[in-house]
């Protein structure tokens, strides 16, 4: 019987006890959603945490609003010292399938990257898509300002079968006005 009050507060369980409790699930469950990622891929959690949530409690503290439970290295195991509170921004920043580049002769992920060098996101992530065996610094790399799209283009875009990403590429603008025009929501024929 849990004695510590956390399990149940007005009914359902504190956020700290849910982050507990989703974090052992996807771990050791088979039938909880996620576990492929997790103890799937051999992701388990430290036994200190795994037989008692007070030790959890203890080491992590309660979990702050707007925060779930994340992994420095996301390839690590759940255990004091490789866990974190984090928002999910930051988790997102901190995915096994971030995109990871050069800037400034520091490696780090391409949003990170295009907001540390002045890049749109998308373009870049585009640019890299397209030159695969780019090896040097994004800092270096110059794009030409977004040119207005003309009639004779957005035809261009809509009548082609390339995917979003290479026309966004090819034409420089982002994905979503390439699928925006695809869906005739701008430059719409008349």
């Amino acid at each position: 019987m849990k004695t510590h009050g956390y399990a149940k507060r007005g009914g359902k369980a504190t956020p700290t006890y849910a982050s507990w409790r989703s974090m052992i699930n996807r771990c050791t469950n088979p039938k909880v959603r996620g576990y492929d990622r997790y103890g799937g891929r051999g992701i388990t959690v430290c036994e200190r945490w795994l037989d008692s949530f007070e030790n959890f409690l203890e080491d992590m503290g309660e979990r702050p609003v707007g925060k779930t439970i994340d992994r420095a290295d996301n390839s690590g195991n759940y255990t004091p010292d490789n866990c974190k509170w984090a928002t999910r921004s930051e988790q997102a920043r901190n995915m096994r399938t971030n995109l990871i580049v050069v800037c400034n002769g520091v490696s780090m992920t391409a949003i990170e990257a295009a907001e540390k060098c002045g890049h749109n996101y998308n373009t870049l992530t585009a640019y890299l898509y397209h030159h695969r065996d780019f090896k040097g610094d994004v800092a270096d790399l110059k794009f030409e300002p977004l040119k207005k799209l003309t009639a004779e283009k957005a035809e261009e875009i809509r009548q082609s079968g390339l995917s979003r990403r290479k026309l966004a590429a090819q034409f420089g603008v982002s994905q979503w006005t390439v699928q925006s025009i695809k869906r005739g929501k701008c430059w719409a024929t008349p």
